[in-house]
Parts: C-alpha cells; structure tokens; sequence
C-alpha cells in the first residue's frame, strides 16, 4: 500500500496526485510524510522539497493550486535522485564556496540562519507539524 517511489526514475505522478487528492485537509508537510501517499520522503527531504517549489509547509493539500501541485509531483523525483547522487546533498556549491554542514542545504537544520535567496531568517517550527519543519517565510508564502 505504499504510494509511487519518489526515488523512482519513472515516478508515476498521476498516482501520487490521485493519492494527494484522497487526503484533503492534511498539511502539504504531513503529506509528504505519508509513505501511502508518495513513498521515500523523509523530514530532511520534505522541508527542501517544499522550499524548492516556494510552497508553504502550513498549506493544506486542498489549498494547493494546480500549478503549485504540478511543480511539486516534478521536482520531488528530481531533487531525491540529485540527493542521492550528491550523499545527501541538495544544494549545490557555488563557485568558491566550500562544502560544510552549512552549505548543503537550502532551509533543513539552518534556523537562525540567512536564506539563500531572500536573506530571510530560516525559521523552524515543532509543534504544528509531526517532525520538525524549516522554512523561509519570505520565499514561502
């Protein structure tokens, strides 16, 4: 009963949309979360995925625009196999910067943090979601 593989080089998106669609009112977060929905998602993943596609972790799946959805269900597949391929990586060096705990990822375990994009503080949050979640606020309204 597990939903389509997200590390999958042929990730059926039309199944994890059909999947998406039967949980409504759960937070995007929770649903990424949900092995039965789209499997191989973990929290590190769930908050970088979500932050790619400027999505808001606090959003319900019912609130979701196609498009929103659409970019979702394309880059989950892209961004595990890049993490897979990189050893968890899922941020990539910029020219002259030096690998380090601080420069693999996007939002994940950078509370207090500048955001890459925007040079918003990286916030975090423990309570509304299951597992720990990070985010930007300002790139994802």
């Amino acid at each position: 009963s597990l939903g389509p593989d997200g590390l999958s080089e042929i990730f059926d998106i039309d199944k994890a949309k059909t999947r998406l669609h039967t949980k409504q009112n759960l937070l995007i977060s929770e649903a990424l979360l949900d092995q039965k929905i789209i499997s191989g998602i973990g929290n590190k993943y769930k908050s970088e995925i979500l932050f790619i596609c400027k999505i808001s972790p606090f959003k319900q799946i019912s609130h979701l625009e196609p498009k929103e959805e659409n970019i979702l269900l394309e880059r989950i597949p892209k961004l595990l196999i890049y993490g897979y391929k990189n050893s968890g990586r899922t941020r990539h060096l910029l020219k002259n910067e030096k690998s380090s705990w601080n420069t693999r990822h996007w939002v994940f375990r950078r509370t207090g943090k500048e955001c890459w994009i925007c040079k918003s503080m990286i916030k975090s949050e423990k309570t509304i979601t299951n597992r720990a979640t990070f985010w930007c606020r300002n790139c994802q309204q």
